[in-house]
């Protein structure tokens, strides 16, 4: 078996926050040893939060370190630094300084070390040292707007660590190519989650931007100015062929027949076939088509459908929970 790409590298995880503990457990998961430095004084976590955080950090060594300066646990900080191929960091910059977490104090440990350091904003940001948290960022970009109601991920976060850790795998197999030359310097590459929000939407925005432009044809009239707003693009529910609908039981279910021939397939398994026609249907006729699926659907119990459409495959799953996720 091959070894793992990241086999025989060591991460230090130095984040204060869940981007880098969720960054470092994917490194982790592609061979690299993590050493987790763990703050010897930090705010008490509510028990949910804390559980993102014990899923992530499962695995890692860990480090309980004070990183003040002077204190004695600097100098184990160090010559973890001296070993380390790469480090993640999560602070915001007067905070990095006055760890000693800076590119430039950590290179001239180590000048062949990879560092990412990840932020809520961009450092030319006047925003930079304002603290934020993920709600507060899925606001700011948009993204918030997508949903009716609360997300239940840390979406923001979440983006933001796997490009974190897409930097740092990057910057650790280009150092590896270079293993030929005397030292191979070191990177420092600067992540920040509203960036990494924004870039999550592009698909998003440019559908809106279409949704706005097919609106502006009927209407006669400009932009919305609310493009993301729920039910105005395809994957927000415009359409009767991709939404969430409720069967006799009350179980929620996912119709996403995007492409005709499920379409078809879909309308022909629940024996309305004039509604073929309204897959893209809108206004009126949109809301009426869904609003007869959702009667159709309600009219029997998921485990009748599920028999049809395990014989006619039309891209419709039943929304699960944990519990029930095999």
């Amino acid at each position: 078996m091959a070894a793992a790409p990241l086999s025989g590298k060591l991460i230090l995880d130095c984040s204060a926050h869940l981007p880098g503990a969720f960054a470092a457990m994917l490194l982790q998961r592609q061979g690299a040893r993590v050493v987790r430095i763990v703050r010897a004084k930090s705010e008490g976590l509510h028990p949910e939060l804390a559980a993102f955080y014990d899923a992530a950090n499962e695995g890692k060594q860990l480090e309980p370190l004070d990183l003040s300066a002077g204190h004695p646990d600097r100098t184990r900080f160090e010559a973890l630094v001296r070993q380390a191929h790469g480090l993640i960091e999560g602070y915001r910059p007067s905070v990095r300084t006055k760890l000693g977490l800076d590119a430039a104090h950590l290179h001239a440990l180590n000048p062949s070390l990879h560092i990412v350091s990840i932020s809520g904003f961009a450092e030319a940001d006047p925003r930079t040292e304002r603290p934020v948290h993920d709600l507060n960022l899925q606001a700011l970009s948009g993204a918030l707007g997508l949903f009716a109601s609360l997300p239940g991920l840390p979406l923001a976060q979440l983006f933001t660590a796997y490009q974190a850790a897409l930097e740092l795998a990057s910057a650790l197999v280009m150092s590896a190519g270079k293993s030929g030359q005397a030292t191979v310097p070191g990177t420092h590459a600067a992540v920040d989650a509203m960036s990494a929000l924004k870039v999550a939407q592009t698909c998003a925005r440019g559908a809106a931007r279409t949704a706005d432009l097919a609106a502006d044809r009927v209407t006669g009239k400009g932009p919305s100015g609310d493009p993301l707003a729920p039910g105005h693009t395809l994957l927000t529910g415009r359409y009767p062929c991709y939404r969430v609908y409720s069967t006799g039981e009350g179980r929620k279910v996912s119709v996403a027949a995007i492409e005709p021939r499920y379409w078809q397939l879909f309308c022909q398994a629940i024996s309305s076939p004039e509604l073929v026609e309204r897959q893209f249907a809108e206004g009126e006729a949109g809301a009426d088509a869904a609003v007869r699926v959702q009667r159709i659907l309600a009219s029997q119990p998921w485990k009748y459908w599920a028999q049809l459409f395990d014989k006619n495959p039309c891209c419709v799953e039943p929304v699960l929970s944990y519990a029930e996720i095999p």
